[in-house]
């Protein structure tokens, strides 16, 4: 896979043949923090951010998983940050878990992690299984 990687690097910078390298490979791109993807305490501006990007992303049939980071859920209107995820979902999107607050494995120990593991998957578990999904993906913050 690392060849892959490079072999695509090699084209997109050089703009040589060297692509058909990498035909194969794979790119996931992934958003971390949702349900706001900015640090603005903007309700407004976080749902127009995110119908804007995810406008976007379907329009270029770009496939992307959002992270989401279930503490960020009340820091603005709870009822908006929610259907900001919905969108996500609605537009085809993939969700995953993020933890709910961001803390680090170092900072908290291993079982305060895997409690806040846990402890962040309430929400987003509840709106796939809606969907007949289930909750697969993890990034660690």
């Amino acid at each position: 896979m690392r060849l892959a990687v490079r072999a695509l690097l090699a084209a997109l910078l050089l703009g040589s043949a060297a692509g058909a390298a990498a035909k194969g490979g794979e790119v996931a791109l992934t958003f971390d923090d949702l349900p706001a993807l900015t640090i603005l305490n903007d309700q407004s501006f976080v749902d127009y951010l995110t119908r804007t990007l995810l406008a976007k992303l379907r329009r270029h049939h770009v496939p992307a998983t959002g992270f989401v980071n279930e503490g960020k859920l009340d820091e603005l209107d709870r009822a908006r940050q929610f259907e900001n995820l919905r969108r996500w979902l609605g537009a085809g999107m993939t969700l995953g878990k993020h933890t709910y607050s961001h803390d680090s494995l170092n900072a908290v120990g291993p079982e305060a992690y895997e409690a806040d593991i846990v402890r962040g998957e309430a929400v987003t578990g509840v709106l796939l299984r809606q969907r007949g999904e289930r909750l697969r993906l993890f990034r660690a913050p």
